[in-house]
């Protein structure tokens, strides 16, 4: 859970912060190049998230 009026960019630093041991430079190196998605469009990373939103973090992909 994260404090009301949180911001998608707070989300990604929450979640580094919660990396297990050492791993919390890499985690934040990683969501660093990540997009938030809130419900099926992607968002800013200014963008308050709401009670009840639904947020995925997604990587970097490409492909062919």
């Amino acid at each position: 859970e994260l404090p009301n009026g949180c911001r998608a960019g707070e989300l990604l630093h929450a979640l580094a912060d919660r990396a297990y041991g050492g791993a919390a430079g890499r985690v934040s190196a990683l969501l660093g190049v990540c997009r938030v998605a809130v419900g099926d469009s992607y968002v800013d990373l200014d963008y308050a998230l709401q009670p009840g939103d639904e947020a995925a973090v997604i990587p970097p992909v490409s492909g062919g």
